[in-house]
């Protein structure tokens, strides 16, 4: 398989943000047999973590948002209202004065995300040795990475018009790694 160097550089950044997983809880036999409903008594059945969760080694979930605009981290958003703040003196010498000249909603349409390829992603995950793997579906700055008639701050009504958590989720199950 022929990795680009830009998908090295991924990996690279999300092995630093690999979740190991160990046996640490009991699996209920049941577990699997039980049937969901939207209610809290239904819901208050779920006692066990699932199966393949517990047998997994390694999996990758990740942030990714508008924050990567300026590579302000996923707090640079909050922080770059905080004059001194390495992220307020960043947006603020790039940009503009936070909050004046330049607002956390001004990076939305500048991100783009094109080299974002969920097969090449979810190839990835599993080259690398991943049981599951997932994107976080939402950060702290409330912006949604997947497409929602709730709230029109999301990355398919703005910023790169992709669904990516629906795409990522299909190519990993593509994959055949597990998802939550």
């Amino acid at each position: 398989m022929k990795i680009s160097k830009l998908v090295k550089v991924v990996l690279s950044a999300l092995v630093i943000g690999t979740i190991a997983v160990f046996n640490t809880c009991q699996q209920n036999a049941t577990h699997d047999k039980i049937h969901y409903e939207p209610t809290w008594e239904s819901l208050m059945q779920h006692n066990a973590t699932p199966q393949w969760y517990e047998d997994a080694v390694l999996g990758f979930y990740f942030h990714w948002g508008p924050y990567s605009v300026p590579s302000i981290f996923c707090w640079g958003y909050w922080t770059m209202y905080n004059p001194g703040s390495d992220a307020y003196n960043l947006v603020k010498e790039k940009y503009g004065e936070p909050g004046i000249e330049w607002g956390y909603k001004d990076f939305v349409p500048l991100w783009k995300a094109p080299n974002y390829d969920p097969d090449e992603w979810a190839a990835l995950f599993k080259y690398a040795g991943a049981d599951f793997a997932g994107p976080g579906a939402e950060h702290h700055d409330g912006f949604a990475l997947w497409d929602t008639e709730f709230d029109e701050w999301n990355s398919y009504d703005m910023g790169p018009n992709i669904d990516i958590v629906g795409t990522l989720v299909e190519a990993i199950r593509k994959q055949g790694l597990k998802t939550l």
